[in-house]
């Protein structure tokens, strides 16, 4: 049974809600917000592009034409709700009425948008009634096209594109197409079709270019909000119950998870030792930054400075990773100079960041990633999980990997904490390295913080203050700790998960973030910033990681690695 409009409106609503997700850029300066330009003009379109332009254009006070048939009515009630004013009319179903709105409507001075092969194609045609219109007014036609990080396209005439939550959506403009009343109209037709697909293939190049240097999905599925619902709370009773078993009583059951999961990382390990598994070499030496717990060792701020050593050095380096957005967006604004490069296959990573140019690529979070060939091993030993965890492996513990392995790979070791180091951890510290370090070189260092500062204007009032601490880091604790020590005016802390977002708690901590705002990582700013409102104040805690020990003789060997073996 076919859907009512109204209900078609709501569904066509919900997904305008999941599009509020998407990152818009411009195409001529991918850093940059993407927008419809300022001048007045008739923006021409294909009809697969609607839902993107439906958000890229909302609240600009833009006109868009939309069919008299149920199609159209649903695009026209979006559109509306979005802040667009309507034309309603068709080539087939009152173009004499829509053609007389449109010429008022554009001759008063608004922009429109036209999407020139609806309602119902043929897909990429331009109907001729787009050139009468510009002829008419003198208003110039500007040719647009969209192109998505990562999505699906239905499977509809038009091949409608719906990019994904959280997708960088790129905008091309082309330039102003100005028609004069004694042109040809068909070849204006093929010269407006023509100047719109090169604007497509310009979006998509673009587009194309930033998913190599992001995962096939712009976000993990864990970084999607997830929904209210049974699922959602399962999901975080479970991270809750691991969190809490990796510093007290370790259940029974979690004990059987974790002898699986060493039995199964140890038939992995000895088939790659064995040559079972193969690996792959690229054709530029591979510097592997890793670590043996998960999250909060300290691998990212440690791939970026072995990075910033190469790059001072005079070598070329480039940055895969698998992927995380926020990991990707910090190491950029850490080094924005160094190309970064995100998706979970990192041989191919590899082949393309030696086909850009670099001579030398760091492997972020590489010692799991045994499918890479590397050269130099890095380890990061995290000490926070040395000293207040069970030391127990995953599920029970945070361990991925054994300090043994660690020891008998690596060719140098780091030993990073988030911990105040204090007499206490500082001969903690000594203890530890003269047991375990197994004469394996290592550096020393920590992960201080600096008080918050303001992120957003809103936030730099002199009597301004966050009220809610957020963050969505593997050791909220430590965190929460240091929010503590700096920031009285903090009433209320909330952990999400590693790498997440909100989610059916959102209203309620916006709620309470009221006038202060947020207190986050800088890590947890790149990830959430797209998802506070702009009106939000955000304070960000900046990290750095300050060298104790070694780290001379480690950056020395660094900038001396070359390719090994064949």
């Amino acid at each position: 049974m076919p859907l009512s409009t109204d209900r078609a409106t709501r569904l066509a609503s919900l997904a305008i809600v999941l599009g509020r997700t998407w990152r818009f850029r411009d195409v001529d300066d991918p850093g940059a917000p993407g927008r419809f330009p300022d001048d007045q003009a008739i923006f021409a379109t294909w009809h697969e592009y609607i839902a993107g332009y439906a958000l890229l254009g909302r609240g600009r006070g833009l006109s868009a034409l939309a069919s008299l048939n149920r199609d159209g009515e649903i695009i026209a009630r979006i559109l509306t709700r979005l802040g667009f004013s309507m034309v309603r009319g068709s080539t087939s179903r009152g173009a004499g009425a829509g053609y007389r709105e449109m010429l008022r409507v554009v001759g008063g001075g608004s922009s429109i948008c036209i999407t020139m092969d609806g309602p119902r194609g043929p897909r990429h045609s331009c109907q001729p009634g787009t050139i009468r219109l510009a002829a008419k007014t003198g208003c110039p036609i500007v040719p647009m096209a969209l192109a998505s990080t990562t999505g699906v396209r239905l499977r509809s005439w038009d091949r409608f594109l719906v990019p994904a939550p959280g997708a960088r959506v790129y905008a091309a403009f082309g330039d102003p197409i100005v028609v004069a009343a004694d042109d040809d109209v068909e070849a204006m037709v093929r010269r407006v079709e023509a100047a719109t697909m090169r604007e497509a293939r310009r979006a998509e190049a673009v587009a194309n270019e930033a998913r190599w240097r992001r995962p096939y999905r712009t976000r993990s599925l864990r970084d999607v909000p997830p929904p209210s619902g049974p699922g959602s709370a399962v999901g975080r009773r479970i991270e809750r119950r691991l969190r809490a078993a990796w510093t007290g009583r370790t259940p029974p059951d979690l004990r059987l998870a974790s002898a699986a999961y060493v039995t199964a990382r140890s038939v992995r390990h000895k088939f790659y030792d064995a040559g079972v598994i193969a690996t792959f070499r690229p054709p530029v030496p591979v510097i592997s930054v890793g670590g043996i717990t998960v999250g909060g060792s300290g691998k990212t701020p440690l791939a970026s400075a072995v990075a910033g050593w190469l790059a001072e050095g005079g070598r070329t380096p480039a940055i895969i990773t698998r992927g995380y957005r926020d990991e990707l967006q910090l190491h950029s604004v850490l080094h924005p100079s160094i190309p970064v490069w995100g998706h979970p296959d990192r041989s191919a990573l590899s082949l393309r960041a030696a086909a850009d140019g670099a001579d030398v690529t760091v492997l972020d979070d590489g010692f799991q990633h045994r499918r890479l060939a590397r050269d130099f091993e890095i380890v990061a030993i995290d000490r926070d999980a040395l000293r207040r965890t069970n030391g127990a492996p995953l599920p029970a513990g945070p361990f991925r990997d054994s300090v043994r392995r660690a020891v008998q790979t690596a060719d140098w070791l780091v030993l990073i904490g988030r911990e105040p180091r204090d007499a206490d951890v500082l001969a903690w510290e000594n203890a530890w390295l003269a047991r375990e370090s197994g004469g394996v070189p290592v550096a020393v260092g920590s992960l201080e913080t600096a008080a918050p500062s303001p992120a957003r204007p809103h936030g730099s009032g002199p009597d301004a203050a966050p009220t809610v601490a957020l963050t969505g880091i593997m050791k909220p604790n430590l965190f929460f700790e240091f929010v503590r020590r700096t920031c009285a005016s903090v009433s209320l802390e909330h952990a999400l998960p590693d790498h997440g977002l909100p989610g059916p708690e959102w209203p309620r901590l916006l709620r309470a973030a009221g006038e202060g705002g947020f207190v986050m990582t800088r890590k947890d700013y790149v990830r959430l910033e797209h998802v506070i409102p702009t009106e939000v104040p955000v304070w960000v805690v900046h990290e750095s990681l300050v060298w104790h020990r070694g780290h001379e003789s480690l950056m020395e060997r660094v900038l001396a690695v070359r390719r090994a073996g064949p």
